[in-house]
Order: structure tokens, then C-alpha cells, then sequence
């Protein structure tokens, strides 16, 4: 997957203001893999550590996302880690717009709209440059393909 120049207007992003439940970050809980976790952020950086129970624990339980996040970072990767993080994403991203009606109808709502996930803190793998729009826009890519299945499960 290649890094591509995506628009910065007239897209939904950044994931802020009336856009944040598009964020991991987002104070939206999720069940994932049998656990509630706060947040999709959570969810994500547990999956890291699912055969370390203490370590997925203490992730699970961490107060915000920021120390979710952290402690994922420090988690020994499993050796398939970059094959399937892509699709642990899509995983947590369906479960979190599948669990909660009012989320998935305003995903629904940004209709064909290009979803990126704009940021200023050089993640141009799960996001673009906010300033450029180069990045890989994983996460953008991700929602934008949940929307569709959504979409399509809606009917007509």
C-alpha cells in the first residue's frame, strides 16, 4: 500500500469538533475479542498483547487512550503483528460502529464523502499529513470501507 497525496478540504477530517467519533481516541466503548474496553484505542492496543493476559489486562484497563497506547508500545509485537494490524483495525472499527446505532448512522451520514484521518503528529501510515495529505491513510481507508458495508447492509 503505497503513500498517496489525499485532499485536506473538503474531506471529513481531521477526526475533531463533529468528526471526533471517527478517533480511536473517541470516548466510545467497544466489546472486542469478549472485553470491554473504554475505547477503540484500547481494543487496538490490546490486541497486541492477547497472549500476555497481564499485559492486555493493564491495557484494558488504562485511563485514557493516551496510556492504552503507551503501554501498547511496549508490548513485545507477535511475529505476525504487521500482517494482521491492518485487519485487528478493521475488526475493532466494525465492532465499534456495529455496537453503537447513533455512531453508524453518522458514519452513514458523511454519504461518498472522502474520510482522512488529517493529523500533525507524523502518523502518515494510519493517517495523512495534515498539511501535505501525503500518508497512507489506513484508518481513512478503513472507515470509508465499514461506510460501505453499512451501506450496503442498509439497503436501498
Amino acid at each position: 500500500m503505497a503513500t498517496v497525496r489525499w485532499p485536506t478540504q473538503d474531506v471529513v477530517g481531521p477526526f475533531e469538533g463533529d468528526s471526533r467519533f471517527l478517533s480511536n481516541f473517541a470516548p466510545i466503548g467497544v466489546r472486542y475479542d469478549g472485553t470491554e474496553f473504554a475505547t477503540a484505542e484500547h481494543a487496538y492496543q490490546a490486541a497486541k498483547a492477547r497472549n500476555k493476559p497481564d499485559i492486555y489486562d493493564r491495557i484494558a484497563a488504562a485511563t485514557d487512550p493516551d496510556e492504552a497506547k503507551r503501554l501498547g508500545r511496549r508490548v513485545a509485537l507477535p511475529d505476525d503483528w504487521e500482517d494482521r494490524k491492518r485487519y485487528v483495525m478493521l475488526e475493532v472499527v466494525t465492532a465499534k460502529f456495529g455496537q453503537h446505532p447513533d455512531y453508524r448512522e453518522r458514519l452513514l451520514e458523511t454519504g461518498r464523502r472522502t474520510i482522512v484521518e488529517l493529523n500533525s503528529w507524523d502518523d502518515t501510515y494510519w493517517g495523512a499529513d495534515i498539511e501535505t495529505g501525503l500518508g497512507r491513510n489506513v484508518l481513512g481507508r478503513i472507515l470509508m470501507g465499514v461506510r460501505s458495508t453499512l451501506r450496503f447492509d442498509r439497503g436501498p
